[in-house]
């Protein structure tokens, strides 16, 4: 399990990231919903510059849920994870203010 803590973005957010056989489960409180047009995308990162997404989701008024991931085959080779907020459809690298960050090892 990897906890997730709010940014200066999102100070009041926190959260958890599940890992179990491959698979992944992300519970988030705290994060408010995006604005119209945007997503929240999860990212896995190493030392470089390299990220890989986990997928997009979208918190409620309630602030807080559970969303299914992806998670890389290669995980180990990723040190963080992070959520930014992204356009609706996802980036194909981060170009949005981190949310929410956590150390995977």
């Amino acid at each position: 399990m990897v906890v997730l803590r709010g940014t200066e973005a999102a100070p009041a957010a926190e959260g958890y990231l599940i890992l179990e056989d491959g698979q992944g489960l992300l519970v988030i409180r705290g994060l408010p919903p995006p604005p119209e047009g945007h997503a929240y995308q999860v990212w896995f990162g190493d030392d470089t510059s390299r990220r890989m997404s986990g997928g997009l989701f979208r918190t409620t008024e309630r602030r807080y849920g559970l969303y299914r991931i992806t998670v890389p085959a290669d995980l180990w080779a990723y040190r963080r994870v992070g959520v930014t907020l992204e356009p609706e459809g996802g980036s194909p690298q981060p170009t949005g203010p981190r949310m929410l960050h956590g150390l995977l090892r």
